[in-house]
């Protein structure tokens, strides 16, 4: 079991009952979330896999930060029936207005492989093919052969890259055009306002997310702030 932030929407991993992941390269960092506690886990090698779920990152932020593989399964391909809800253990669950939220969320694997993502992709997707409420998409094993990538540098008037990921991202592109694959810049500036806006009016939907943090919306326990 990993440990999660409380309110999962979060890109750290502390609670009031098991305190803050720390980062398996530095104690003195995050792992990540909201699934940081298996993403340092499996970057420990104390397990061999594990399963996040993601709507804004919870999968592929920890991986990121732990230097794992993750992989959110595209929403709608996974039966969510007895996915967590935060809210589902209060009375007043059923004033919620929207459990599932707006933004789709899903649940994906976390390894220090590609080898093993694509085994447990494709068991979870074979898996919920047998629900009825699910396409039945097969499984799809043929190579795919991209000639063109697009990357987002960075959104230099809001978020820095460290001088770490900005190695790593120049490797990669160089690894690329090795193998005469074209990395095309997308320049996103000019949207990113409008997008975090737009996400965050999305999450905050019905201020269901606003009460609890303000401790108006009871959900059992006291609501920890970092």
């Amino acid at each position: 079991r990993g440990n999660v932030p409380q309110m999962l929407f979060a890109m750290e991993s502390c609670n009031n009952i098991f305190g803050s992941v720390k980062n398996p390269f530095d104690l003195n960092r995050s792992s990540g979330g909201s699934s940081g506690g298996d993403a340092a886990l499996v970057s420990l090698k104390f397990v061999n896999n594990g399963i996040g779920s993601d709507a804004a990152g919870s999968i592929r932020i920890p991986s990121f930060f732990t230097g794992t593989y993750g992989f959110m399964i595209t929403p709608n391909r996974i039966d969510l029936n007895t996915h967590s809800f935060m809210f589902e253990n209060s009375e007043k669950c059923k004033q919620v207005p929207d459990p599932a939220f707006k933004l789709k969320t899903s649940i994906g694997p976390i390894s220090n492989n590609v080898e093993d993502l694509k085994i447990l992709v494709k068991s979870i997707i074979e898996y919920n093919n047998k629900c009825l409420t699910i396409p039945n998409i097969s499984w799809n094993n043929k190579s795919f052969h991209f000639k063109k990538i697009g990357y987002i540098k960075e959104w230099d008037h809001m978020f820095k890259l460290p001088e770490v990921n900005k190695r790593a991202m120049k490797e990669t592109i160089a690894a690329l055009t090795k193998i005469n694959i074209e990395c095309v810049e997308i320049n996103f500036n000019e949207h990113v306002f409008d997008c975090i806006s737009i996400i965050i009016a999305i999450f905050y939907k019905g201020k269901s997310l606003t009460e609890t943090m303000k401790g108006n919306f009871d959900i059992g326990e006291k609501t920890h702030i970092v």
